[in-house]
């Protein structure tokens, strides 16, 4: 899927993973705006979301703001949430809307002259993987 030489170096390969998990992501994020949602920032957890390649590669993609929760045990905390909900008896959504985990204080901003490249970028994936796997 577009390996051609030069491009087996560690570093590219990293890129290339980052970004096909992003474009497996935003292809998730595309489905939920084509019934209706709007995307206005993201939230990231876990181990990838502790990379700052990777955070400025999701909101370049997404040309939204991303944020990371500042709870590093992000499983952890969303099981804490939803007991405290149950135990409150109200809805988990209606529970961290009132008692929010804390985010990082500064989101890393997407950049415009990106958005092209990342658009193109997602198309191919999106093209390739319906030959790949629907083909």
């Amino acid at each position: 899927l577009g390996l051609r030489p030069g491009s087996l170096r560690p570093g590219v390969l990293f890129r290339a993973a980052m970004e096909g998990a992003t474009y497996s992501l935003l292809n998730g994020a595309r489905r939920v705006e084509d019934l209706g949602g709007a995307i206005k920032e993201l939230r990231l957890v876990g181990g990838g979301a502790q990379n700052p390649l990777w955070r400025q590669i999701v909101a370049d993609a997404f040309q939204v703001p991303v944020r990371c929760l500042e709870e590093a045990e992000n499983a952890a905390l969303g099981a804490a949430l939803q007991a405290a909900a149950i135990h409150e008896g109200v809805a988990v959504k209606d529970y961290i809307a009132a008692n929010p985990p804390p985010v990082s204080a500064e989101p890393v901003l997407p950049d415009p002259g990106k958005a092209a490249a990342h658009q193109a970028a997602f198309a191919r994936h999106v093209e390739l993987g319906t030959t790949l796997f629907d083909g």
